[in-house]
């Protein structure tokens, strides 16, 4: 499964993205080119103790408000403790991606 080039934004009722995947049912994924701003919890979570981790390549992710991270027992409050973290999982993760206001405007308010 492929998610790329899009925006995610004031998910008040969950997670932006929370993925779950056993060994039986392992589904891998790309997540490269999003905008995440402002979710509820976490940008990225794999919640569950038996979910397996199955990302094949997240980067170039544009993540505002450190919200956190998490992989089942471990949640990463900033994007560098999330890369860091993610590492051993999957080597390069978001290592181009930026914790930054991505400018949104309100089209509405001018």
């Amino acid at each position: 499964m492929n998610i790329y080039n899009y925006t995610f934004y004031q998910n008040y009722n969950a997670d932006i993205l929370q993925w779950v995947s056993n060994a039986s049912r392992l589904v891998p994924f790309t997540f490269y080119n999003n905008i995440s701003a402002a979710p509820r919890t976490y940008h990225l979570s794999w919640a569950y103790s038996g979910t397996q981790f199955s990302a094949e390549y997240i980067d170039y992710n544009c993540y505002y408000n450190d919200v956190a991270w998490r992989y089942r027992t471990n949640v990463y409050s900033t994007l560098s403790d999330w890369q860091t973290g993610v590492a051993e999982l999957l080597e390069e993760a978001d290592t181009h991606s930026v914790n930054s206001d991505p400018g949104f405007t309100n089209a509405s308010a001018n």
